[in-house]
């Protein structure tokens, strides 16, 4: 009891360790909330796909040309019990080139013992993401030297929405996370103590970070730059035992890239965008990385919240600079800058729009939030008790948490958010459609939009695949209502005109369309 009491009156001592607690807590029971609320979208099903068996080449071959239910779509989303995790392995690079196969030999795993429901896989991530705190402290402490420095940056990380949002989503960005602040944090324990074993397990931390995702290669960029840095260009025994750990992780990965035949970008990350709004994504992109609603674009008070946080980043990075030591700045600007430069110069030099890809930025944004960390760390240990300054970073800190907590409160109740992007529009057409007593929607197959919005679907709900060719065809069929669902150009232009249909737009979202077709001889009848 005694022990208790002594426990409580040090926790009110000391608020700062009591908002951090509270902040964690918080930050588990929001990556836990309503995991299989939000829109499942087209990435998310290439993960189920791996999962299936199946390819899309061939689901194409078994639906085009067929009618087919959102129930019978779901087949190729279940666990398939013939194949396993070592299947998985064996077969990733046939299905996804760009993605190496750790995070799904894993999640099949998880879903051979727990189930495939959307809520059961998104909680594999959840729980992954839970290993990030632990991870972030001993980072945070590891490069600050200290526990203030290091709990708030673990504060900071672990109520972040960018971070709850992928914690919540069935893809390998939040074991990828986990690993950035392993590995970066063993890199560190590494130069410190320079033993075998903390060079072994560096190496470790390397094999994993590169079979969980392609992208940590540039996270590796960082770390050999930071040594060389670091170690004045000279070859020591710190920097030898780091070339010879970081040759040895690497060379693990060489199964996987002879395996490999096509590393291109996807084709959406090709297409050109005007620099002016990739930047302005790209921004917005980090705001959300510590303060996301749905806000209306109207809204001034939205961007006076933007630009304050805008003001907080520069000034972090402009105070870590200036008051850290090089061991402690230069690797906060490694982590942003190589993964940022080579993302925004292949935007840059060769045309496309990978920098509006938030989750390719995960290293830039552990780095700003090293440098909030420090900021906030260093500005309460050295100004004086109850002086105007640190009162006045004292209420930044509990405004800035508070936007942090009201993100993540306001996401947890949405069914659709920017990061699934092209299905954003999912829930909108799923009403429309479901409104419908027998309705049939027509569409050539794209895995990204049918897969996805068949979670959404009345099951019973029909669709049918067609090919180019068979639009001449009567698909009317016995149904009450027919739907266009995202129609090129061509396809659209020759709806409007056939002698057999009239064509209206029902719904036009950010990314997707649906259109009601009308049978002319059902209006005449009339």
């Amino acid at each position: 009891m005694n022990l208790a009491r002594e426990q409580f009156y040090y926790m009110r001592q000391n608020p700062l360790r009591l908002l951090i607690i509270l902040l964690l807590i918080l930050s588990i029971f929001f990556r836990f909330t309503n995991l299989d609320r939000k829109v499942y979208w087209m990435d998310e099903t290439f993960t189920s796909l791996w999962l299936s068996g199946y390819s899309v080449t061939e689901i194409d071959t078994e639906v085009t040309g067929h009618i087919v239910s959102a129930e019978d779509l779901q087949k190729y989303q279940r666990l398939n019990p013939n194949r396993s995790a070592i299947d998985i392995i064996k077969n990733a690079p046939q299905l996804d080139a760009l993605h190496p196969p750790l995070y799904y030999a894993l999640l099949r795993l998880w879903v051979g013992w727990f189930g495939d429901s959307v809520a059961t896989i998104r909680t594999a991530s959840a729980v992954i993401s839970l290993l990030a705190l632990p991870c972030a402290y001993w980072l945070g402490f590891n490069l600050f030297n200290s526990s203030r420095a290091a709990g708030l940056f673990a504060a900071i990380f672990a109520i972040s929405p960018f971070h709850v949002l992928y914690a919540q989503e069935a893809r390998e960005y939040a074991l990828w996370t986990v690993i950035i602040l392993l590995s970066s944090a063993a890199l560190l324990q590494a130069l410190r103590c320079n033993t075998k074993l903390s060079w072994i397990f560096y190496s470790f931390t390397i094999i994993l970070g590169l079979y969980s995702y392609l992208l940590h290669c540039l996270v590796l960029l960082a770390h050999g730059l930071y040594v060389a840095i670091a170690e004045k260009f000279r070859l020591n025994k710190k920097s030898i035992s780091y070339l010879i750990s970081s040759l040895a992780g690497s060379l693990a990965f060489i199964p996987w890239l002879l395996s490999v035949r096509d590393f291109s970008s996807p084709l959406w990350a090709t297409v050109k965008i005007e620099i002016v709004p990739l930047l302005k994504i790209a921004f917005l992109n980090l705001m959300r990385v510590f303060f996301d609603v749905d806000f209306n674009e109207s809204n001034p008070l939205i961007y006076l919240i933007f630009l304050a946080i805008a003001i907080l980043v520069g000034y972090a990075l402009y105070f870590s600079i200036a008051r850290a030591s090089l061991r402690v700045w230069l690797l906060i600007l490694l982590l942003i800058g190589t993964t940022g430069a080579f993302i925004v110069l292949q935007d840059l030099l060769l045309g496309g729009r990978r920098s509006i890809g938030a989750r390719y930025f995960i290293p830039c944004y552990l780095g700003i939030q090293l440098s909030v960390a420090y900021l906030f760390a260093r500005q309460l240990d050295t100004a004086k008790a109850g002086s105007l300054q640190q009162r006045f970073f004292k209420l930044i800190l509990v405004l800035f948490f508070g936007l942090n907590v009201l993100s993540c409160a306001v996401s947890s109740q949405a069914q659709s958010w920017w990061n699934k992007y092209y299905n954003q529009d999912n829930p909108a057409i799923a009403e429309i459609v479901n409104q419908a007593d027998r309705g049939l929607i027509i569409a050539s197959f794209n895995s990204r939009d049918i897969l996805s919005l068949s979670y959404v679907l009345d099951p019973k709900t029909q669709i049918k695949f067609l090919s180019p060719t068979d639009l001449s065809q009567d698909i009317s069929g016995n149904f009450s209502d027919l739907f266009l669902l995202n129609p090129s150009k061509d396809w659209l232009q020759k709806f409007q005109q056939s002698k057999n249909y009239k064509v209206e737009r029902v719904y036009a979202g950010k990314y997707q369309e649906l259109w009601r077709l009308k049978p002319k001889s059902a209006i005449r009848d009339r």
